[in-house]
Order: C-alpha cells, then structure tokens, then sequence
C-alpha cells in the first residue's frame, strides 16, 4: 500500500473518531442538561412536599390545642371525687 493512500486511510479514521467523539461530547451534555433539570424538578417537588408537612403539623397543633381545651372543659363539668 503507498503512503499516500496509508495516509488517507488514517485520515478517514481520524474523521470519524472525531465525529464519534464530538458527538459523544453533545450526547454527554445533552444528558447532563436533563439530569440537571430532572434534579431540580425532584427539588421543587420535595420543597412543596415540605411545604405540605407544615401546614398539616400546624393542623395537627391546632388539633391538639382544641382537645386539651376540650378535655380541661370537660375535667372542669365533671364531679370531683
């Protein structure tokens, strides 16, 4: 085989390592771009979820205030022994 042509064959090779390899850099990036965005997405949900916790622990005090004043109503109407 002549030089040349052994020359021209590594130079197709190298085109297509470098195709195969700028594609893979663009492949990578779009990924990291959706893993990013999915992370975030997981993110907010968490944060309404928390959100949520607090206003059904606040709920829950609530609850609890209201049946405390209910039983001390309650002690305070029954006879004492």
């Amino acid at each position: 085989m002549a030089l040349e042509a052994r020359v021209q064959k590594i130079e197709l090779r190298q085109d297509a390592l470098e195709n195969t390899v700028t594609d893979l850099v663009r492949i990578v990036g779009e990924t990291h771009t959706e893993m990013r965005e999915g992370f975030e997405e997981v993110g907010k949900q968490f944060k309404r979820v928390d959100e949520q916790f607090v206003q059904v622990n606040h709920r829950f005090d609530q609850q609890d205030k209201e049946l405390k004043d209910i039983k001390g109503q309650i002690s305070q109407r029954l006879p004492e022994n």
